[in-house]
């Protein structure tokens, strides 16, 4: 039996701004797209043949390890991510990792100090982990986070951000348990 779709009717250009869906609107893949630019931007720069292979890599190691359906709907969780690197990426590539931090009772203030001192030591990146966005950050001054991002953000503010779930709705919330540092070795 076919399933019956609601006739869509044109609304014309002059009627109102239509913009196009952008990843992560309709999936939750960010976490993979992260881990591609994570070899990518340490390790490439990557064609797109390399690019896709080692995506459809992690996607094949996502369904060995959890669902990769689920990885579509629901996101990539950090354990999964965490395995990720550990079990996939780090066996494939020189690359060496560690958690920013094994709480996220730390203050933006001292998560923020930290990468900026990961970033001044190590030729490295910095995996992020936010409330509804894995993002990798490629710079770090004062005020701003300067990203990589698969979504074309490009920076955050540190005054719009959050290590606290009280903050949550106005800002956006980073899990310092879910922020690895990434560099070679």
């Amino acid at each position: 039996m076919k399933t019956k779709y609601p006739v869509l009717r044109p609304t014309g250009a002059s009627k109102r701004p239509v913009r196009p869906y952008q990843q992560g609107q309709l999936d939750g893949l960010c976490g993979a797209y992260c881990l591609v630019n994570v070899v990518h931007y340490m390790f490439g720069p990557t064609c797109s043949d390399t690019a896709t292979k080692v995506f459809s890599e992690l996607m094949q190691y996502f369904e060995n390890h959890s669902t990769a359906l689920n990885r579509m709907f629901e996101g990539t969780a950090r354990r999964e991510i965490l395995r990720a690197l550990k079990d996939h990426l780090s066996y494939r590539y020189p690359m060496e990792f560690k958690s920013a931090s094994k709480t996220n009772r730390i203050s933006i203030t001292e998560l923020w100090s930290d990468m900026s001192e990961f970033m001044s030591e190590k030729d490295g990146i910095i995996l992020l982990g936010t409330d509804e966005h894995w993002t990798l950050v490629s710079g770090v001054t004062d005020k701003t986070l300067v990203l990589f991002d698969s979504n074309n953000m490009k920076r955050l503010i540190k005054s719009r951000c959050t290590t606290s779930n009280r903050y949550r709705k106005s800002k956006t919330l980073i899990y310092p348990s879910s922020t690895y540092y990434i560099w070679t070795n």
